[in-house]
This record gives structure tokens, sequence and C-alpha cells, in this order.
């Protein structure tokens, strides 16, 4: 459902079995988490950090996990090409703190953000300029262009709180940037 401005909310985005075995995993013990100070390039607030467990990045699969956790969003968000992803873990801090707003990546290209949510907490996104929070609900996913200032909001019902974070291009041609139009004969052969 789109509730404004590009940014569109889907509940159950993926298959119960497909939901069931991501948060298996993010939940297990095997699942490596990396300490980061701050969430986002640049961020270094007193006290605002997360674990980070990164997916794809400078052209590169970075987790043995790819395929299991990442395939089947890229299949529902009818990505076209990948630019980034992570997964984010922030723990309870006791009162819902924003995190910092923030776009993930600089410039002016038209690619999207997706935030998917792993568990249910109230914790949320929160969009800067159209006044708009989306709370944390398990299997829900978060699509929006990527130029939406944005912050995580952190929990305080749940021990932890998970999201995916993905950058990407989609499949429709209408919202890919002039830089990419030269090439979108090209791209169309393949589709």
């Amino acid at each position: 459902m789109e509730v404004g401005n590009g940014v569109v909310v889907l509940d159950d985005f993926l298959h119960p079995d497909d939901w069931s075995l991501i948060n298996e995993i993010l939940n297990g013990p095997d699942i490596e988490w990396f300490f980061v100070d701050g969430v986002h390039e640049g961020s270094k607030d007193q006290g605002i950090f997360q674990f980070v467990h990164r997916l794809f990045n400078d052209h590169q699969i970075k987790s043995r996990y790819f395929c299991e956790l990442l395939l089947p969003l890229l299949y529902n968000l009818s990505c076209m090409s990948l630019i980034k992803s992570k997964i984010n873990l922030q723990t309870n801090s006791c009162s819902n703190v924003e995190k910092g707003y923030h776009v993930d990546i600089e410039g002016h290209f038209s690619h999207r953000t997706a935030i998917y949510c792993v568990n249910t907490c109230n914790g949320m996104t929160s969009f800067r300029d159209i006044d708009l929070q989306v709370e944390s609900r398990a299997n829900r996913l978060i699509d929006f262009p990527s130029n939406l200032v944005h912050t995580g909001v952190s929990q305080t019902d749940q021990n932890c709180r998970i999201v995916f974070n993905i950058n990407y291009y989609p499949h429709d041609q209408r919202v890919l940037s002039k830089a990419v139009e030269p090439y979108n004969e090209v791209v169309q052969r393949f589709q």
C-alpha cells in the first residue's frame, strides 16, 4: 500500500516459510554480527551504535548467508541491480531514540531503499520531510525513493530490532537515473 511520497508499505511481504528461515538464521548462534559505532556514515553520536551483518557491498557478496537471507527479498522486490545491503541489529535502549536522519547513499540517483523488518517491536522507521513513522512489524517491507531522509528509531519492548537495509535499482525503467538512460536499450534486451 502506498502511503505517500513514493513510500510503499507491504505487510506479509515474504512467504511465511521464507520469513521463518530468515528469522531462524538471524536469531541463531552461527550468524556473525559486527559492532558499528554509529548507524550511518559520519555518525558517531555518544551511545548510538548497532550490530551489522553485511550481505553485499562494493560489487561483492559479503556473507555466506547471501542466498538464504537476501535472494527471497530481491526476487519479491523485482530488483534489477543491487547496490548494497546489510542487516542491522539494534539493542534495546530503554527509550525510543532516533538514530540519526540520513540518506543511505549521497547523490542524485534514482534508486530505491527497502527496509525489511524481521521482528515486531515498538521501534520504527521515521521520515523527516514527510512526517511519517512506520512501525516495525515482522515480515513488513518499507520501500521508498532513496533520496528521502529517514532514520531508525530504537525499541523498548524487545531485546533487539532487526531490519534489512537494501539499496537497489528496480526493474521499472521509469525510476532509473539519467546516468543509466544510455544503457536502457541494452537492459531492455535482457528483460
